[in-house]
């Protein structure tokens, strides 16, 4: 009677998760659009939300077929739960490596590199059904596992390279970077990396407590992951990503860098006399457009000036709200942050203190006219 209703418990418990996990795909799936976005960002968002659409209804299958071993079998040793194990590996390796491409939006040959992640564990899951048990024994579970495991690791390896590059092309492209920052996935893929870990210690080591944590921290993650995709804002697709910076230096010569007098002159009218800068959604390919000038001979002169985009108009930004604190002692530090172009007080204070040295409250301790930190633009 007690192995029947620990048997029945199970059962419920898988079947809401199961629930749940789905529920969290159909969020994800039926998402609504931004008005506002540009025809690259929402195709952006839309292949991310997909994306985490796939991996959440994965899980859902990962779920329910751990009910087909329950009804005739309690034991975790069975090799219907161990093939149900390795499915869950063909399945679910790959997916993590596609949803961390959707996030930093690397298109090349996705599919293709995805299938090819879950082709060793599809081997395996073959071999494990076919072969002997007295021959193989659980060598196929334990190689399984290894593989997982190292695969994952290997993915938030190379995830740390491509944050690099997604960041570097947020300050190059955007005055406002905020709600496109990615520093979330770390957390969320270091989740997955436990999550496998205990995964696997619990195939070898069944206890209960072990389960509990399992799930638990599955459906965490799941939450977070979506919570995290569903407030994204991802970058334009439809911008083409340009050369690396070192590509670009390698091509300066006399012409381009007479051309950075020109430049600078039109910022200066645009930016600075008719403050382009407090528009808060300003980007890089709108401002080209302003200054009807080349694209790559922008980011060549801000690379001139050792400078990224969002660095340049942030520092204008700054600059404005200093002189608002100047003009108007008494003015809030939420209406001076709106005013100069920030949509987050959060943001202007870590570009005030990147600017200027030190916060607004502090800087307001003593009379404006006292203050010797000055914003820096050139290098």
């Amino acid at each position: 009677m007690t192995e029947e209703l620990s048997q029945f418990i199970y059962l419920i418990l898988y079947l809401l998760a199961t629930s749940y996990f789905i529920v969290l795909g159909c969020i994800m799936l039926t998402q609504r659009e931004n008005i506002i976005s540009t025809h690259g960002e929402l195709m952006a968002k839309r292949r991310m939300t997909q994306s985490v659409a796939i991996f959440m209804f994965t899980w859902a299958f990962d779920c329910m077929i751990y009910l087909f071993p329950m009804f005739y079998c309690n034991d975790i040793t069975d090799k219907g739960y161990e093939i149900c194990y390795l499915i869950t590996l063909m399945l679910d390796a790959p997916l993590i490596y596609m949803v961390m491409h959707a996030v930093i939006q690397k298109k090349e040959n996705t599919p293709y590199r995805t299938s090819a992640l879950g082709l060793p564990f599809l081997c395996i899951v073959i071999w494990h059904i076919i072969a002997s048990e007295d021959v193989c024994g659980k060598l196929p579970i334990h190689i399984a596992s290894v593989l997982n495991v190292a695969i994952i690791l290997f993915l938030i390896i190379r995830h740390a390279r491509e944050y690099r590059i997604y960041v570097s092309r947020i300050k190059s492209e955007y005055s406002d970077i905020s709600g496109r920052e990615i520093f979330w996935s770390w957390s969320c893929f270091a989740g997955f990396a436990v999550q496998a870990i205990i995964f696997i210690i619990y195939q070898y080591c069944w206890e209960p407590w072990l389960e509990i944590i399992y799930g638990v921290l599955s459906l965490a993650n799941a939450a977070y992951l979506c919570h995290c995709t569903y407030r994204q804002r991802p970058l334009d697709n439809d911008v083409v990503e340009e050369e690396p910076t070192e590509d670009i230096a390698a091509k300066e010569d006399i012409r381009e860098k007479a051309f950075y007098s020109v430049i600078e002159q039109k910022l200066e009218s645009l930016c600075e006399a008719k403050l382009l800068f407090l528009e808060p959604d300003l980007t890089r390919e709108t401002l080209c457009l302003r200054l009807s000038i080349s694209s790559t001979y922008l980011k060549m002169y801000f690379h001139s000036r050792g400078l990224s985009f969002h660095q340049y108009i942030n520092t204008l930004r700054i600059e404005h709200a200093v002189k608002l604190m100047q003009e108007n002692p008494d003015m809030q530090i939420r209406e001076i942050s709106e005013l100069s172009g920030f949509r987050s007080q959060t943001t202007f204070r870590k570009m005030f203190k990147e600017v200027m040295g030190c916060l607004p409250s502090e800087i307001r301790k003593e009379p404006m006219q006292e203050t010797t930190t000055e914003p820096q633009i050139d290098s």
